[in-house]
């Protein structure tokens, strides 16, 4: 069995097959399932094999998840349109990268629909995100049969 990090992962300080036979076998050890708590207080000791992935520098880390904290609390406002069961969500903000910028930004999301480039690609990450669906469930058979016609579809607006 070969492992490797997906696509876009931008994972340092461990190889992807060292990782991966290190997580089968801390699975493994604890009965078949594998939680993050038990992944972290594996990692925990210096001489670790995956202590090099994690920040152990507490105030860094700290910081690093009150970005990550913000970023959830950005993605999780919506707009409401409507009352009762008429009312529409929609997400208000959207993750883009304005033109001529290396940083990508949370965009308000009646900019992006008023902004060419941005509606693209915001489309653009649509249709990435169903192909990452559908490649993610077709290996699972059930999945397949179950909802052969939402792949259907997803081939049909996404390859």
């Amino acid at each position: 069995m070969q492992y490797e990090f997906k696509a876009g992962s931008q994972i340092t300080g461990v190889k992807a097959g060292t990782a991966g036979r290190y997580l089968d076998r801390l699975r493994t050890r604890s009965g078949g399932d594998l939680t993050p708590r038990m992944v972290v207080d594996a990692a925990r000791p210096e001489n670790a094999m995956l202590h090099p992935y994690f920040e152990w520098n507490n105030r860094a880390a700290a910081e690093k998840y009150r970005l990550a904290q913000a970023g959830h609390l950005i993605r999780c406002i919506v707009i409401v349109e409507g009352e009762g069961e008429d009312a529409e969500t929609t997400r208000a903000f959207h993750y883009v990268r304005r033109s001529g910028e290396s940083q990508k930004v949370y965009v308000h999301m009646r900019e992006v629909f008023d902004e060419d480039e941005l509606k693209a690609q915001v489309l653009e990450d649509a249709r990435r995100e169903l192909i990452g669906w559908k490649t993610r469930y077709a290996q699972y058979r059930e999945v397949k049969e179950r909802f052969a016609s939402v792949f259907e579809a997803i081939g049909a607006v996404a390859d």
